[in-house]
Parts: C-alpha cells; sequence; structure tokens
C-alpha cells in the first residue's frame, strides 16, 4: 500500500487515489465475509480484458451485526456491508472462493480510501472503502468467537 502524501490543492486531484490517514478510522480488524459469490476484476488494455487479475471486491459485515442477525434466524445476505477490495494475495482469495469460505476474516494492511458509487449513467465517490493486501482466514466460527 502506498502512504498518504501531500496532495497539491494547485493540480488535478484524482480523488480515487487519495489514501486517508487509517488514524481517523475505527478500522475493523475482522469481519464477517461469503466467498461464495466473489469474483476477480481483472485489468483491461485496449479495452480488452486480459487474464491478469486486478482485484478482488469482497463485502465485509461486522461480526456483531452477524451474530444479533443468526440469532433471530434474519437473512444476512440483505445487509450492505463493507466493500473491501484485495489487490495483492490473490491466490488466498481464490482459495476461499474454491472453498466456498463463509466466515471471519482478517485485513494484510488496510488503508481507507473514497469509494466510487455509480448512479444510473453517472456517479460520484460518495462512500468509503477498505483497500488491503490481503487477508487470512481466521478459523474460529462466528459462533465459538462469540462465546469468547
Amino acid at each position: 500500500m502506498t502512504e498518504n502524501t501531500k496532495v497539491s490543492l494547485l493540480g488535478d486531484i484524482k480523488l480515487g487515489e487519495l489514501v486517508f490517514d487509517s488514524k481517523q478510522f475505527d478500522i475493523p480488524t475482522e469481519l464477517y465475509i461469503d466467498f461464495v459469490d466473489v469474483k476477480p476484476t481483472y485489468i483491461y488494455k485496449d479495452r480488452n480484458k486480459t487474464d491478469e487479475i486486478a482485484k478482488y471486491v469482497l463485502k465485509g459485515i461486522d461480526v456483531n451485526v452477524v451474530r444479533a442477525l443468526e440469532s433471530v434466524g434474519a437473512d444476512i445476505s440483505q445487509v450492505n456491508g463493507i466493500v473491501i477490495e484485495v489487490v495483492k494475495d490473490f491466490d488466498t482469495v481464490a482459495d476461499l472462493v474454491d472453498s466456498n469460505y463463509i466466515g471471519l476474516v482478517k485485513f494484510i494492511n488496510p488503508v481507507v480510501k473514497p469509494l466510487w458509487v455509480t448512479m444510473g449513467q453517472s456517479g460520484s465517490f460518495k462512500k468509503l472503502k477498505l483497500v488491503v493486501d490481503g487477508v487470512s482466514k481466521i478459523t474460529t466460527t462466528t459462533s465459538e468467537s462469540s462465546k469468547a
């Protein structure tokens, strides 16, 4: 990950490339992620899709929210979670996708960046996302970690 550097207010600012100071945020150390429907995003060159992976986009849900919803039998698939982009260590994500892993993961080098939100044919940077180098599986299940 790149460190947050000073931005000149005189030039063009690419908002999507900004990295916020992580001390400003309560960044979760672990989130509940369903890898069943996760797909890679590929790099395009000259408008042609290549075989090279650019990132994986995941949806993470707070562990306490998952526990509360599970306790009443609610469907957690409808919860809007935190968008997480994994930009390195694609092998680990691919393994979790292949095994249809659903559970807790922790993040390697998380940083907070602006998230582009599409609205019809346009959009804007309206939310935030976590960009991480990688993820690692947490072996305790949600119900086991709630006993701790």
